[in-house]
């Protein structure tokens, strides 16, 4: 018998870098994703709820329903309209 650890070799590395940061205070146009799973919806709208309150300047705009997986396709088109995307994936 073999016994593997479920450990991630990789575990820290770096995969690549992040997005710029978003200006507290600027405004912002907001892409929100939604993969289309269970209350993905429902996280996505408290998130917009949270930031109206924080954020006033940052302005949602409507939900894209994706897929599982959204088209990459989607997701590009949805990152060029705005300047910055929040995603839902949910359950």
């Amino acid at each position: 018998m073999k016994v593997y650890a479920p450990l991630a070799i990789d575990f820290g590395a770096s995969t690549g870098s992040t997005a710029p940061g978003v200006a507290r205070d600027a405004p912002v146009r907001l892409g929100l994703l939604w993969n289309g799973k269970p209350n993905g919806d429902v996280a996505l709208e408290a998130v917009v709820e949270r930031l109206a309150e924080l954020r006033p300047a940052w302005k949602p705009e409507e939900i894209l329903k994706g897929g599982m997986p959204t088209p990459l396709d989607d997701i590009a088109e949805l990152a060029a309209t705005v300047d910055a995307v929040i995603g839902a994936p949910a359950d």
